[in-house]
């Protein structure tokens, strides 16, 4: 296939100014794509199939869904999945390889994968025709790309971009990446994928060699690049730099932006659907509505009123058909705006609310505060055989992992270890690590990758 595809950007773009117009039926075109999607499921996922057994034949009501959990589906994956061919054990044979990553299974889906520290690891397959639908929104609706550029691939052909992140497992950012430069070889000489474990030194060597145009990476991470910046570290000026996994505060942007004298953009995106919604110019998260059904609802999941943040939100992925997301609850606290946007985009906007709590905050021996993403530790102990893990901070920035399975306990050395490593690589001596059982304190509904207490 050819990539950027040209004909899914133009229809993207098409799509765009109908956003714009006020007289644009948002509900019509959600409700078919639901309803197409409900009809598929049933027809070929026996897990929906029984799931799904009472709702009516046709015009299927959003609220008249059961809501699904990570937790079940991945229980039921077999039978979850529309292709009656694959299997989660073959599936996971495959991720096991990391030179697979960002290489459709079978040539035809792409593999994704959650972090698995809130207790169950989400594996996701997209089928292609996906995945090209999310490169499109990604082309086509980035804040400050002129109609002509985004048909052309702004990014593609314009850019040198550096993507600064975790690289050694399936997550949506690197896989994404990777088959994009498969599919359209070109773009591995303008976009460098970097690890977020390398050295200080190491990175700002490879930055300043690269000399980026556009810089992705967490929040966290470009905070302590802004850092280094301000030393003298970084020689690099980036024209844009794209955030996202960690919410983003105003002050933090503020910062960022400042320091390099470049324009910051939010994002907003999950392994279940990796463009849920994009920055505008006036700092509006405006959700890919047309195809992501995105929900904020309270306990029971019924809807919260706008301008008040949810207890949790549900997914619905409305172009995925091989790994159907309906009504998934995704965890994220959210909260749908009230006003529309001055930007004249009338796709929904959305704030985010505790996404920040997926970073740790330290000190070195200068006292110099450092951040670092919870998807370092994370990975770290997910790549020595631990899941099912919760890690919080106290005030005194001291660490606790506490794991679901008391049996981890007996590896507290190892664990301790396995941290302590990473952060003495950080320049950070002072901070307590322990190991336990979870304790009853701690809300076991919510994200799981971090709780302050």
């Amino acid at each position: 296939m050819n990539f950027p595809n040209k004909e899914l950007i133009q229809a993207t773009i098409f799509s765009n100014c109908l956003c714009n117009s006020p007289y644009y039926d948002l509900n019509k075109l959600q409700t078919d794509r639901l309803n197409n999607l409900v009809e598929n499921s049933r027809k070929l996922s026996p897990f929906y199939k029984k799931k799904f057994s009472y709702l009516p034949d046709r015009n299927v009501r959003l609220e008249e869904i059961p809501v699904s959990t990570k937790t079940e589906l991945m229980e039921h994956f077999n039978s979850w999945i529309t292709n009656r061919s694959l299997n989660l054990s073959e599936i996971k044979k495959y991720l096991s390889n990391i030179s697979n990553i960002g290489k459709p299974i079978f040539d035809k889906y792409l593999l994704m994968e959650s972090s698995g520290s809130s207790g169950t690891p989400g594996i996701f397959l997209h089928d292609l025709k996906a995945v090209e639908t999310y490169h499109a929104l990604e082309a086509s609706r980035r804040a400050n790309s002129s109609l002509i550029n985004q048909f052309l691939g702004h990014l593609y052909f314009r850019e040198k971009l550096v993507y600064i992140g975790a690289l050694n497992r399936h997550y949506a950012g690197i896989a994404s990446i990777l088959y994009s430069k498969k599919c359209y070889p070109p773009l591995k000489s303008i976009i460098k994928e970097v690890s977020i474990y390398s050295s200080k030194s190491k990175l700002a060597q490879t930055l300043n060699n690269f000399n980026p145009t556009v810089m992705a990476t967490y929040p966290s991470t470009a905070i302590s690049l802004a850092e280094d910046q301000m030393q003298g570290i970084l020689k690099f000026h980036p024209r844009e730099i794209w955030l996202g996994g960690e919410t983003l505060g105003l002050n933090q942007k503020n910062y960022i932006q400042s320091v390099f004298s470049a324009k910051v953009f939010n994002s907003y995106g999950s392994s279940e659907f990796p463009p849920i919604a994009w920055e505008c110019d006036f700092g509006r998260l405006h959700l890919n509505s047309d195809w992501v059904i995105l929900e904020a609802v309270d306990e029971a999941y019924k809807k919260v009123p706008d301008g008040t943040f949810s207890h949790t939100s549900l997914l619905t992925n409305l172009c995925n058909f091989i790994q159907p997301t309906i009504r998934y609850e995704l965890g994220d606290q959210i909260c749908f705006d009230r006003l529309p946007c001055l930007c004249g985009n009338h796709l929904p906007t959305i704030k985010i609310m505790g996404r920040s709590s997926e970073c740790l905050t330290f000190k070195n021996l200068l006292g110099q505060k450092l951040v670092v993403p919870m998807i370092e530790l994370n990975t770290l102990l997910e790549e020595s055989g631990f899941l099912n893990f919760y890690i919080s901070q106290d005030r005194k920035l001291n660490i606790k992992v506490a794991f679901k399975n008391p049996n981890n306990i007996r590896y507290r050395d190892k664990i301790i270890n396995i941290l302590r490593e990473h952060l003495l690589k950080k320049q950070i001596y002072s901070t307590e690590i322990s190991v336990d059982a979870i304790p009853h304190s701690i809300n076991k509904k919510g994200s799981g990758k971090l709780r302050m207490i």
